[in-house]
């Protein structure tokens, strides 16, 4: 099962790759209709900026496809206005199915499969202009960068 999961993960990338080529070119993002480039470093290949897309799309695919297995119960602890984004998360994860929890580790794992497929095409400069990207975020992602960046400087040492 969780074979078959990752070859259709892979031919769905695949296909999608290839259909958002033709659509990257009006220079918008499909999820939110705003630019692609604006936050990110001028440095990157056009490839670079298709790949972010691509990933992009597939993560919301997999967000639209996780809601849709969420149950009214669990509809509801995400839209009680009362709780916290923390205490949400703590709610929905205690109510969480088997199902529901592998979806979401598939899915954390094609993210850093995504992640790291995205670094290892990165030149040392465009690496240098994301950590200082990075640093003007607060965002856990932000904090994974600059620390990637910390753990190579002190490699070099």
């Amino acid at each position: 099962m969780k074979t078959l999961f990752q070859k259709l993960t892979v031919l769905l990338f695949g296909v999608l790759l290839s259909f958002s080529v033709s659509l990257a070119q009006d220079g918008t993002d499909l999820v939110t209709d705003e630019p692609v480039d604006e936050n990110l470093p001028k440095n990157l290949t056009e490839q670079q900026r298709n790949m972010l897309q691509e990933q992009k799309m597939v993560n919301a695919r997999h967000r639209e496809a996780f809601s849709a297995t969420l149950s009214p119960e669990q509809e509801a602890i995400l839209d009680n206005p009362e709780l916290t984004r923390e205490q949400k998360r703590e709610t929905l994860r205690a109510t969480l199915t088997t199902e529901q929890k592998t979806m979401l580790q598939e899915q954390q794992t094609l993210r850093v499969q995504q992640r790291d497929m995205f670094r290892a095409t990165l030149t040392e400069e465009q690496q240098v202009a994301m950590r200082k990207m990075a640093r003007k975020s607060g965002s856990e992602s932000a904090k994974r960068i600059r620390q990637s960046g910390n753990e190579k400087a002190a490699g070099k040492k």
